[in-house]
């Protein structure tokens, strides 16, 4: 399209519409390409409003195909604007909330939340999710429930995607809660209503914390198997960072049962993980790799490694694995 042919609202309405889209997906090859004649055209023709808004909105978009870097560099330029209007405000710290989650920052994604509950009731069903994953995984897992709930109850689900985003919220929540029971059988249900409908990216997504879930409550065979099947269909639809994350499991998996290799090939996969700022990610793999020098009594290797979980855990808020880091320590240092 001319962007320079349409009007400014429409084209803001456009990069909502992608915003949202992205948000779903998320996949979007050459996004920043397809975005930047739209923002050009807002910020020349467009009131400041509505140039913040385009901004928030493209930001957020970035963030779901794991684009943190120009995420917050666009955010950055939408907080430029020193109006006090508090409904920008908001817009902007909802995705703040929602991109520093994404990633794994919790401190980050709490302190946005803080603020952004500071300017009042929070209604917007995407910003509660973000907010209730942030305090559940900084460890109030209570209130992360409150806030699913409440979301629930001010604006049910419209469709089966965002029916399918609260219940994987839901399982996240119950993991960081230790309810790997409950975390595996939402996850399950997921799954299958996913694979149904045809939404790949959530049936992935919910098949790998079905792995995760059964992995850490034992069940090794189940959750291999679902590493395997969320392995293929995030390969199928070229969703990179997981990808990326379903084959670190797999390998640690085979590492209990042979180790050779697989130290080589999660550290590979911590080395992109890093290299992409995919922060959570990373520190799941290491934790990983403690798990597996543990396993095959490399107690001083295991040690290192936990203890740079530990560290990295505090840095991001991330209660789970700093707990699951410091429990794995104590039995080896008892041992």
């Amino acid at each position: 399209a001319d962007s320079g042919a349409r009007e400014v609202a429409e084209l803001a309405s456009w990069l909502d519409s992608v915003s949202e889209t992205v948000t779903r997906t998320r996949t979007a090859s050459g996004l920043k390409e397809a975005v930047a004649d739209a923002l050009r055209e807002i910020e020349a023709r467009g009131t400041k409003a509505m140039l913040v808004l385009a901004q928030v909105a493209v930001a957020r978009a970035l963030g779901a195909v794991n684009l943190f870097e120009d995420a917050y560099s666009m955010l950055e330029v939408a907080n430029d604007d020193d109006s006090n209007d508090d409904d920008l405000k908001r817009a902007a710290l909802s995705v703040e909330v929602e991109l520093a989650t994404r990633q794994g920052m919790f401190i980050r994604a709490v302190r946005a939340a803080d603020d952004l509950e500071a300017l009042g009731p929070v209604a917007d069903p995407a910003a509660l999710m973000a907010i209730a994953l942030a305090r559940a995984s900084s460890g109030d897992c209570a209130r992360g429930l409150e806030l699913l709930d409440y979301a629930d109850k001010i604006a049910p689900p419209i469709d089966e995607v965002d029916a399918g985003m609260r219940i994987k919220h839901r399982v996240l929540v119950h993991f960081n809660a230790r309810d790997f029971a409950a975390a595996s059988r939402a996850a399950s249900k997921l799954a299958t209503i996913a694979l149904s409908a045809g939404l790949r990216y959530e049936a992935a997504a919910a098949l790998h914390n079905l792995g995760d879930a059964s992995d850490r409550s034992g069940d090794h065979p189940r959750a291999y198997a679902a590493f395997v099947e969320s392995l293929a269909l995030s390969k199928q639809i070229d969703l990179e960072r997981l990808t990326n994350l379903n084959e670190m499991h797999p390998s640690l998996l085979d590492g209990l049962r042979n180790a050779e290799g697989a130290q080589e090939r999660l550290a590979a996969h911590i080395r992109h993980a890093d290299a992409r700022g995919y922060l959570w990610d990373v520190l799941e793999g290491r934790f990983l790799l403690a798990r597996l020098a543990s396993a095959h009594g490399d107690h001083d290797g295991a040690r290192k490694h936990l203890l740079d979980v530990i560290e990295l855990s505090e840095k991001q808020g991330h209660e789970l694995i700093g707990q699951d880091a410091r429990e794995l320590l104590e039995r080896i240092e008892g041992g």
